[in-house]
């Protein structure tokens, strides 16, 4: 967790010196897990997010190419 703090810190230092600035409401340190487009990032691997799988096979079924 060191390593990964120092990596922050870093990260950091180089945004405020070259001003540039990170919207903290999409920011989130010191977690286990990410949803980012659609996948869940995690430290064992990366898997589907079940909403957007959900929301996929929920989708009606297209009939003709106006639909698409």
């Amino acid at each position: 967790m060191d390593q990964h703090l120092n990596h922050l810190k870093q990260v950091c230092k180089v945004l405020r010196k070259e001003q540039l600035y990170a919207n903290t409401k999409k920011c989130m340190f010191l977690t286990y897990r990410v949803t980012f487009l659609g996948f869940i990032i995690y430290s064992q691997g990366i898997s589907a997010d079940p909403d957007k799988v959900r929301a996929i096979n929920e989708c009606p079924e297209s009939k003709n190419i106006r639909d698409v």
